[in-house]
């Protein structure tokens, strides 16, 4: 199996609202050259407040911290954010994470460690980022030998 990953996507200007990213093609996962980076923001889930109707639980809803900005950056074996305010970085190993959900304005990954985390991309379809962040997730799985992923949401499952 080779180590090489290609990415479907390797024409940016074809893809709606990918004009302010970095370019997407084909990456060694050795290296750390993003297949993608844009600035973001982002927010961790802190807790989760009840819904009620007539005295009834009718789920949650996620409680979000305050948001930072910075630098999103999808590599080949991760996903990671460097914060404009604060040193280091949060980073989302990509065989770590539990889910991918894109909402309105932002896509949302679970991971293990972290519980949700939501971005929102600035400038750039939120749907692209879903699907990239999928095609990555999908390659590392593949080369891992854990199958081909057939749903992301509400957790990832293979076949």
């Amino acid at each position: 199996m080779s180590s090489h990953l290609e990415l479907p996507f390797t024409d940016a200007g074809a893809i709606p609202g990918s004009a302010s990213g970095a370019e997407v093609g084909s990456h060694h996962p050795e290296s750390s050259q993003p297949i993608r980076e844009t600035r973001a923001k982002l927010k961790l889930a802190t807790g989760q407040t009840p819904i009620r109707f007539q005295g009834q639980v009718l789920g949650f809803m996620e409680e979000f911290g305050a948001s930072r900005e910075g630098l999103l950056r999808l590599e080949p074996e991760a996903l990671s954010f460097q914060p404009d305010a604060t040193r280091g970085e949060d980073r989302w190993p990509l065989d770590r994470i539990r889910s991918v959900q894109a909402s309105s304005s932002s896509v949302q990954i679970t991971t293990h460690e972290r519980g949700l985390v939501s971005i929102k991309v600035q400038g750039e379809s939120i749907r692209l980022w879903e699907l990239l962040i999928h095609q990555a997730i999908q390659a590392v799985w593949s080369a891992r030998g854990w199958g081909r992923i057939v749903e992301f949401q509400p957790r990832i499952r293979a076949e």
